[in-house]
Order: structure tokens, then C-alpha cells, then sequence
């Protein structure tokens, strides 16, 4: 089953593609290369490894892993809203770590259990966030507990205001709502006064939905949220 990150991604290009959200393995010439993390790349190596999500092997002897996945971290805020009768879910808030308006408390770092010694409940982070221009190409996501949210913003301006947004697409789903609500147009970016920005490898953002449905039975919204990821692959 694919993960909300490459859905995400998918829902963004309009395409179920694996190979077009980057998620086939890309192994070069050469012999013995490592295994490429999500975005990460294997250094030199003697003969092409399993490139991850994102991944690529390069040539040459004795390959190492890729790091960039085992580095990412993330938190999320979301305050889901029963807007109309038709939204069958109640108002509530959810998180996965702490972040706010304007901090970030506790980064959960991919594979991180939030019950020490239970493999079980480990969370998956991923995050990309690349300079597309004089934007950035974000796609994150972070689950746990029961827990997912998603996002991927194709061309986020470092400018980019409640009045002036970027647009991209944001996944969901809570122990609260049992089903997943997805929204292709909901609105992301930075409140002034806050350490709010986007850079090469980190993001930390406002974002809301107008609209989001796990079908046409169930339109709902999210009232202004927040996102914070770091150590994510930057190219």
C-alpha cells in the first residue's frame, strides 16, 4: 500500500504513478551500492544499489546508505471543523508532536517510538522540500497513533501570505474521522511575526482548507493549521 507522502504526490501530478512521484528504485553501473533513503542518494560504490523513495545509486565500489530519511523530522497541528450537516465528523483538534503558530516544541524524528520500547508505535516522517525557481517543491508527511497528514505544495513562495497563498494538496485522517479527507486546492502560508519560513531541506507553515471530503457525503474544512518538518531531502 502506498504511504500519504506518495499519495500526495500522485493526487498533485493527477497521476497514480510511482515513477513519476519518485518513488522507483533508480540503480546505476558499478557493484555493491547502499540503499538510498527517501530522497536520499548512495555515495561511490562498486555496483548499483536499491535506490528508496526518491533514491538514486551512483556508480562505482562499496556504496554507503543514504541518510537524508533516517534525519527527517516533522510535527503537525490540525483543527478540523464540522462546518455544515454535511460533515459527518465533529469538530476537533489533532497533532502528531507539538508545533504551533510560532514554535516548534517537539519534532518527532522519523522512526521515533512514542512509546519507548514498542516498535509498534514508531511514526514514519518523509519530507522533501526543494527550490523549484524562486519557490520550493514541498511534499511531507508524517503518521502515528492513528494519525496521518500529507501535503504537497508544487511551488510554495517564501512570500507567501494568508492574503497571498500557495496552493497545494493535504491528506488527513484521525481516530476522529475514521476515513481519510483529501482537498486538492487548500491554501498554505507563512504568519507574519512568527519564525514561520521555507528553505532548501525544512519547512514551517500555516496552511487551511476551505473544503475537504472523504466523499460527497462528507464535506468538511480545517481552520487554520500548522506544519514544521526539517532534515528532509533537499534535491
Amino acid at each position: 500500500m502506498k504511504g500519504p507522502f506518495w499519495v500526495a504526490c500522485a493526487l498533485t501530478l493527477g497521476v497514480f504513478s510511482l515513477s513519476a512521484c519518485g518513488g522507483g528504485p533508480s540503480g546505476s553501473n558499478g557493484g555493491g551500492g547502499g540503499t538510498g533513503g527517501v530522497g536520499g542518494t548512495t555515495s561511490s560504490g562498486g555496483g548499483g544499489g536499491t535506490g528508496g523513495v526518491g533514491g538514486t545509486t551512483s556508480s562505482g565500489g562499496g556504496g554507503g546508505t543514504g541518510g537524508v530519511a533516517s534525519s527527517a523530522r516533522g510535527a503537525w497541528f490540525v483543527a478540523f471543523r464540522q462546518t455544515s450537516a454535511e460533515c459527518v465528523v465533529a469538530n476537533h483538534n489533532q497533532g502528531l508532536g507539538q508545533v504551533t503558530a510560532d514554535q516548534k516544541t517537539k519534532l518527532l524524528e522519523n522512526s521515533e517510538e512514542l512509546v519507548p520500547g514498542d516498535p509498534s508505535s514508531a511514526v514514519d516522517v518523509a519530507c522533501a522540500v526543494s527550490a523549484a525557481g524562486q519557490a520550493f517543491q514541498v511534499n511531507a508527511s508524517a503518521n502515528g497513533a492513528g494519525s496521518f497528514l500529507s501535503f504537497s505544495v508544487p511551488s510554495l513562495a517564501p512570500t507567501a501570505t494568508k492574503d497571498n497563498p500557495s496552493t497545494g494538496v493535504v491528506l488527513y485522517q484521525s481516530p476522529q474521522t475514521a476515513d481519510s479527507y483529501s482537498q486538492a486546492d487548500c491554501l498554505f502560508y507563512f504568519l507574519p511575526g512568527t519564525p514561520q519560513s521555507v528553505t532548501a531541506g525544512q519547512v514551517f507553515l500555516a496552511f487551511e482548507c476551505g473544503q475537504i471530503a472523504s466523499s460527497a457525503m462528507s464535506v468538511c474544512s480545517l481552520d487554520e493549521s500548522y506544519a514544521a518538518f526539517e532534515g528532509c531531502a533537499a534535491n
